[in-house]
């Protein structure tokens, strides 16, 4: 499978989400910070509709969820590289 193919389904996120340069585009947000969290987990946010459920159902979009959310002690990345970078090799790996 190629890079392109991995990159492809989140390609919507440079339209909104991702900066210049693959910086993250952050928000003043009192429980989710950054647009992506919000376009990945509420329903009312201007970029949630940027997958459809179908393309939300997917495996490849939910293992770059889980990456993206992380859990109770997880640092956020500050650019869209490292969340697409780390998804890649989890789906490579799994895959083989």
């Amino acid at each position: 499978m190629s890079l392109a193919s991995l990159v492809l389904p989140f390609w919507y996120l440079v339209t909104w989400v991702v900066l210049y340069k693959g910086l993250l585009n952050g928000c003043v947000c009192v429980c989710v910070c950054g647009l992506l969290l919000q376009m990945l987990l509420i329903e009312d946010s201007d970029n949630y509709d940027m997958f459809t459920e179908e393309e939300r159902n997917e495996f490849l979009f939910q293992l770059f969820r889980h990456l993206c959310l992380g859990g109770t002690i997880c640092q956020y990345e500050d650019t869209i590289q490292p969340y697409l970078d780390a998804t890649k090799a989890i789906y490579k790996d799994l895959i083989r």
